[in-house]
């Protein structure tokens, strides 16, 4: 069976491994070193939350401007 984040690094078009990394990991620049640092578990669940949120935001986003062409269309040919 297929795990939630594997389920969703496919819809998302990217390698399970690079989303695991990018929601559990922060990136710190200090001059010219470049460090990746562990999140706390807590830190790596608002990760997850906020991308499910966004995509969430981004999906009803698109839903709508769909009905409302849609709308618009059937409007203009009924009209």
């Amino acid at each position: 069976p297929d795990s939630s984040r594997a389920s969703a690094a496919r819809l998302l078009g990217v390698e399970e491994s690079t989303l695991s990394e990018t929601l559990s990991t922060r990136t710190i620049r200090a001059r010219e070193e470049t460090y990746v640092v562990a999140m706390e578990p807590a830190q790596a669940e608002a990760n997850r939350d906020a991308l499910a949120k966004a995509v969430y935001n981004q999906l009803f986003l698109w839903l709508v401007e769909r009905i409302n062409r849609s709308l618009s269309t059937s409007h203009t040919q009924t009209g």
